[in-house]
């Protein structure tokens, strides 16, 4: 009896694993605000002809996204890749409310086939900085994880963010990356002390949850040339001073011209009248011996 109640209890154990959820094969997706997610689903040889759908909550048929035969439903795509038993949900246009659990379904007589699905869907923000210049990106976090591990990493995989971080919270410094953790403001901030046109592309705030899944931010950050005023700064000052200085001796040149050329107007005025004052007096000489003659010839 206590044989057969054993063999009992192993065969609702198997039914059950058989016919629930593998938390084992749990599904982690990761999403971007405003871009879209692949939610990839397999499925066991035999099923190639089966309905397969993607479902949230309860999976009663108004929980159902999309399903076979549906290419497109709203933000919802499908499409089934029966050669490698994968069928593909993509959501377009993610939220922050499209976070959560989702069912991966393969419909069949009974009690349908499920895997669960976790879509994290995270807000991007942007950073700008010059090249040569130093940069910092700025990572908040809830304040419930205020003494965990924080990190920095690129790319957009978060499964392997923390194994190629380019900085953590245990280093404060490694090369041109420093790392400060404000927990009060809730913040970590890394700065790059030197920008380089590598340093370019995407990155990942990491913060690590012990049991569970790491809680992410993601940065997209790009670097641009210095800009023509910074540039300026050490190249137009030589250019400016010759100019001013050459400017300078210009006018200086123009002003001995101009005193130069009143000097000789002043002379040739002076000697035309001293000419012309000659020519007066002689005029009158000649005009007062004449009057003289005149008058004489008019007595006689």
């Amino acid at each position: 009896q206590v044989l057969l109640l054993h063999l009992i209890s192993c065969l609702f154990l198997v039914v059950a694993l058989k016919y629930s959820p593998n938390a084992a094969s749990v599904i982690h997706v990761f999403g971007y605000e405003g871009r879209e997610a692949e939610v990839s689903c397999r499925y066991d040889a035999g099923y190639e002809s089966y309905s397969k759908y993607l479902c949230r909550g309860e999976c009663d048929y108004t929980d159902v996204l999309i399903e076979t035969g549906q290419t497109k439903k709203g933000r919802y795509s499908f499409s089934d890749d029966k050669n490698k038993r994968i069928f593909i949900v993509t959501i377009s246009d993610l939220n922050y409310k499209d976070g959560g659990k989702y069912w991966c379904g393969v419909t069949r007589t009974g009690k349908d086939l499920y895997k669960e699905v976790k879509l994290q869907v995270v807000s991007v923000s942007t950073a700008q900085g010059e090249e040569g210049s130093p940069m910092s990106i700025s990572c908040p976090y809830p304040p419930e994880h205020q003494h965990n591990l924080k990190y920095l990493c690129r790319g957009k995989r978060p499964s392997t963010c923390l194994r190629q971080a380019v900085i953590t919270s245990n280093n404060s410094s490694r090369g041109r990356f420093s790392i400060h953790d404000d927990k009060v403001a809730g913040n970590f901030t890394v700065t790059i002390s030197r920008l380089t046109p590598n340093d370019s592309g995407s990155y990942l705030c990491g913060v690590h949850i012990t049991n569970g899944l790491d809680v992410f931010s993601a940065v997209e950050l790009e670097s641009f040339p210095p800009t023509a005023s910074s540039q300026q700064t050490s190249s137009i000052s030589p250019f400016v001073t010759r100019n001013i200085s050459s400017q300078t001796t210009q006018t200086t040149g123009t002003s001995g011209s101009s005193v130069n050329t009143m000097c000789v107007c002043v002379c040739v005025c002076v000697c035309v009248c001293v000419c012309l004052g000659c020519v007066i007096s002689h005029l009158s000489n000649v005009f007062s011996a004449l009057l003289l003659s005149w008058l004489l010839h008019a007595d006689v």
